[in-house]
């Protein structure tokens, strides 16, 4: 369960039980690929999404570029079909 709110404590504030069963608070959920955290700051998601990208990069451009290194029209294109799509998956979200 997360609670969304900027508040920095929350006084008064009663556990929530569901059948039956007492749910345990977290700060931060991943739904649909997209990571939550109570404040709504969106900096754990992007940098989850840059490391990712980041090592997507580094991976296709040892495949590509083995021999005589990468161009900048396979590196564009890296960029256009793999990394861009990953990068704003969500985006309208945030």
């Amino acid at each position: 369960m997360v609670l969304f709110t900027r508040k920095r404590t929350l006084p008064g504030l009663i556990p929530i039980v569901f059948f039956g069963k007492e749910l345990e608070r977290t700060n931060k959920v991943k739904y649909l690929g997209v990571i939550l955290d109570s404040k709504l700051t969106w900096s754990e998601h992007l940098d989850q999404k840059c490391e990712k990208a980041t090592a997507l990069f580094w991976q296709c451009r040892r495949i590509v570029g083995s021999t005589w290194g990468i161009s900048p029209k396979i590196c564009h294109w890296i960029y256009i079909a793999i990394i861009r799509p990953m990068i704003t998956h969500a985006a309208l979200v945030w």
